[in-house]
């Protein structure tokens, strides 16, 4: 069946048949099978639910592309923006180690929209949610079928909270018993990129780099200066 969406992925998963144990070692993904589960429970309900276990594989992609315009502000024709959830990759050879990278997004809150039930448009950030893409994986075919990929993510706080100098929003990793609050989605509620900037104190960190911010800062600004549609819709 052909779908209609905002995002490209690759026609068939680079990584395949992937055990639960690379998934959570490789990409720091150690909520995803109640994750899983409680997203198969709210597609199909307990009675027909399959549970997933560590025995299962899944086929994973290392990115997707999301596709946002044409821009009805900037005047910018359709673009793409890159969304990365691939793990390290070691040194082969000659060829150095590439780093980690999980990148951040702002995705469609369910139980937010940013319009109301007459279609009106409220404040476009009310039906928005910033998470870190862990893993992006095709649903096995034991579980049912779904139309669109997944994807595992970690949450951060909502949009509520500003920073009195520079307007910027702040957000730190929500947390749920005291692990951070994952959740499995469908990659068509990821809306567009979110780029985060690490709060620092009077000093930086030293071990801070491009790489381990997102794993090292405690809170984070929402750059809404990364370009003009991002700006307009969080102020």
């Amino acid at each position: 069946m052909a779908v209609l969406a905002h995002y490209k992925v690759a026609k068939n998963p680079p990584r395949r048949q992937v055990s639960v144990d690379s998934i959570e070692s490789d990409h720091n993904a150690f909520e995803f099978l109640p994750a899983l589960e409680q997203f198969l429970v709210s597609q199909w309900g307990r009675k027909r639910l399959i549970r997933p276990t560590r025995s299962d594989q899944f086929d994973v992609y290392n990115h997707l592309y999301v596709t946002s315009g044409p821009s009805v502000i900037s005047g910018h024709g359709q673009s793409f923006q890159k969304i990365r959830a691939s793990p390290k990759i070691a040194t082969r050879g000659r060829k150095a180690e590439i780093p980690a990278r999980f990148d951040t997004v702002f995705v469609k809150d369910e139980e937010r929209p940013c319009t109301s039930n007459r279609g009106y448009i409220l404040s476009p950030h009310r039906g928005m949610q910033v998470a870190q893409v862990r893993v992006i994986f095709r649903l096995p075919e034991q579980f049912g079928a779904f139309v669109h990929p997944l994807a595992y993510v970690e949450w951060f706080t909502a949009l509520q909270r500003r920073d009195p100098v520079t307007g910027l929003y702040i957000v730190t990793r929500s947390t749920r018993n005291r692990r951070r609050n994952a959740s499995v989605i469908s990659i068509d509620r990821i809306d567009r990129a979110c780029h985060l900037q690490g709060r620092c104190g009077r000093e930086i960190g030293k071990d801070w780099s491009a790489e381990s911010i997102l794993e090292k800062a405690t809170s984070f600004f929402v750059n809404s200066y990364i370009d003009l549609d991002t700006f307009l819709s969080l102020e």
